[in-house]
C-alpha cells in the first residue's frame, strides 16, 4: 500500500524535484533516491496501478542530476531500478546505455541482478 501511496505521487514530487533543481536547491539525495524508487512499479512502462512509471523516475533522475549536489547525490540502487525497469519493459537500449552510464561514468560496480535483467530482456529481444 506505501508503495501504491508514493507511485500516485510520484507526479507531483517530479515537479517539485524539476522545480528545486531549475531553482537551484540541494536536493536531499535521500528525499529524491525514495521518489525513484517508490515511482517505480512492475506494471506496464514500469507503472505501479497505472501511477509513476519509468518516464517519471528517468524525470527525477534527470533532475537530482541538474541540481547543484549533481549526480553523486543519485545512488546506485536508484540507477539499478530504472535499469531494471527499463529491461523488464523492453526497453534494451536504453538500459544498456543507463547500465554503461553507472559503470563508465559514475564508477558503480552494479549488483549481478542488475546485468542479469539487462541480459534477460535482450536474450528475448533477440540481441
Amino acid at each position: 500500500a506505501d508503495r501504491l501511496h508514493g507511485a500516485r505521487a510520484s507526479e507531483p514530487a517530479r515537479k517539485i524535484l524539476e522545480e528545486m533543481s531549475e531553482r537551484q536547491y540541494v536536493i536531499p539525495a535521500e528525499l529524491g533516491n525514495a521518489c525513484v524508487a517508490n515511482a517505480l512499479g512492475t506494471g506496464p512502462n514500469g507503472t505501479h496501478d497505472g501511477c509513476g512509471g519509468i518516464d517519471t523516475a528517468l524525470a527525477m533522475l534527470a533532475a537530482m542530476e541538474s541540481s547543484p549536489n549533481g549526480a553523486e547525490s543519485v545512488s546506485m540502487d536508484s540507477y539499478g531500478a530504472v535499469v531494471s525497469a527499463l529491461g523488464r519493459d523492453g526497453a534494451v537500449e536504453e538500459a544498456v546505455l543507463l547500465l554503461r552510464s553507472m559503470v563508465v561514468e559514475h564508477a558503480f560496480t552494479p549488483p549481478l541482478g542488475t546485468f542479469a535483467d539487462v541480459a534477460v530482456a535482450a536474450s528475448k529481444d533477440g540481441q
